[in-house]
């Protein structure tokens, strides 16, 4: 990685990243959010939204301090019924006016890079860093090249481009990211993201060749519902393990891989460590019939705080200055927020 803003080697300061949120604080919060969501028919989820990233959030801490969530929760739910409304209007269409569905399609596409922007613009301007919020500028016609068009070179390629093409989106998104003014700065490779993939392939062929074939076999011979359970397991291992490797690989690549002003980061994931993390957690909800998902997702928040740490001076003071005196000129709201999971 190459900047001349960087601090030598030197006068670098490792902050790690630390989780301090416990399983039973926040299984007390997540039962309630259930409830209440339930009851109300699914209202309250704007506000269990708001109350688990606050949560989240509050307990994840770096160079002694932590980070916050603000959003609320009202605009939240005026976008989720945005959106619900239009999916129940295109639903319909869908099944009473076919062609006018069809009709719809290229209005949805073309629309979509407004919806993406304005999610992360939100979620952005909703977290701060010692009262310094993060801010995302994109602009409508890269995202619309970066999320529209580069999925159907995907396509076209066969699959080929798919690396090249996660490259690009995370390297577009992490470039229009700021914190107090200061931008942060993507090197990625292309080269990084086709190793991880080609990781993938052989990794998932090894475990079908060696492992999910003799039990897929096993399951097909034992037959019935025994049999159909083996293979629903195989195929899940075979899933986390695609889903830890992709995962730990694309955040060590990111994370290991931006800048903001002289600062840097580093991750240290491990899809070993991740994948036994979700074979244990998936093994911990079905034996408690759900009631272990507060558990499961404060471990994996532990592991991912563990696993990062911020390259930077001693104090941050500097930084934090200059992205106090920006503050007073982005804080103003924006109403409107689609609730997409779009991110780096």
């Amino acid at each position: 990685m190459e900047t001349g803003k960087l601090l030598p080697p030197g006068q670098e300061v490792h902050h790690h990243f630390e989780f301090t949120g416990k399983a039973g604080e926040f299984f007390r919060i997540w039962i309630v959010n259930v409830l209440l969501t339930v009851v109300t028919l699914g209202i309250y989820s704007a506000w269990a939204k708001v109350r688990t990233r606050r949560y989240f959030y509050g307990s994840t801490w770096v160079a002694g301090s932590s980070f916050s969530y603000l959003a609320d929760p009202i605009t939240i739910l005026k976008g989720r019924l945005i959106g619900l409304g239009l999916l129940v209007a295109f639903s319909l269409a869908n099944q009473y006016f076919p062609l006018v569905s069809l009709l719809l399609m290229p209005v949805i596409l073309f629309v979509m890079p407004y919806i993406i922007n304005k999610s992360l613009s939100f979620n952005a301007r909703v977290s701060a860093w010692r009262n310094v919020r993060f801010k995302f500028q994109g602009s409508y016609w890269r995202t619309f090249l970066y999320f529209i068009l580069l999925p159907i070179v995907t396509m076209v390629s066969l699959g080929l481009a798919f690396p090249w093409v996660i490259k690009k989106q995370k390297e577009y998104l992490v470039n229009h990211y700021s914190f107090g003014g200061e931008d942060f700065k993507a090197f990625f490779l292309a080269k990084a993201f086709y190793m991880m993939y080609l990781k993938v392939i052989m990794y998932i062929t090894l475990f079908a060749i060696f492992i999910g074939l003799p039990i897929a076999t096993f399951g097909n011979y034992l037959g019935g519902l025994s049999g159909s359970l083996i293979a629903m397991t195989a195929t899940l291992i075979g899933y986390l393990i695609t889903f830890a490797i992709v995962m730990a690989g694309t955040a060590n690549i990111i994370y290991g891989n931006i800048s903001v002003e002289e600062y840097r980061f580093e991750s240290r994931q491990k899809a070993t460590d991740l994948l036994l993390i979700y074979l244990t957690n998936v093994l911990a909800i079905v034996c408690t019939l759900g009631l272990a998902i507060p558990w499961a997702m404060i471990r994996l928040a532990q592991y991912r705080a563990e696993s990062t740490t911020l390259l930077a001076d001693e104090a941050l003071d500097h930084f934090t200055d200059q992205a106090q005196e920006e503050q007073s000129a982005i804080a103003e709201e924006v109403g409107e927020v689609f609730d997409l999971a779009v991110g780096i």
